[in-house]
């Protein structure tokens, strides 16, 4: 009876430790927060972290920002220091003067104001899925849009 009490346990742990939840994807963004862009980025992410975003494979998406004391100090550390999934410039000549790679894609941050935004080329696997979708809903959750 021992013995099967201890199987039935050991069988009880097995299956429980089976059906955890998918680990969650973080995708970290850059941004201006304090530019003309800054407001509207921001009430776009809080938009998506309302969604409840997964993955295909069910794992939940988790936006994060890169936080630092101005966007200019921030942008000299993409690629060196810091290697965000999305970046998003405040202009495309910003974009142009990174080698980050990927193809930048017009946002309409805010009003009479275009920005860019941008996969590196480092940002891969189930980390780029769910970058792209975060960027595909940054773009339909901003204001301007």
């Amino acid at each position: 009876m021992k013995y099967l009490s201890l199987s039935f346990l050991t069988l009880f742990i097995l299956l429980s430790a089976s059906h955890r939840a998918p680990t969650p994807v973080v995708v970290h963004v850059f941004r201006d927060r304090d530019g003309a862009i800054g407001k509207n980025i921001d009430t776009a992410i809080r938009a998506i972290g309302l969604q409840q975003l997964t993955t295909s494979d069910g794992s939940p998406i988790v936006v994060a920002t890169f936080e630092f004391k101005s966007y200019r100090e921030g942008l000299a550390t993409i690629g060196t220091k810091q290697q965000p999934d999305i970046v998003i410039f405040d202009s495309r000549a910003d974009f142009l003067a990174t080698n980050l790679g990927g193809t930048p894609t017009n946002l309409n941050c805010a009003p009479d104001v275009t920005c860019a935004a941008a996969i590196p080329s480092w940002t891969s696997g189930k980390t780029r899925e769910a970058s792209l979708l975060v960027l595909r809903m940054i773009t339909s959750n901003l204001p301007s849009s």
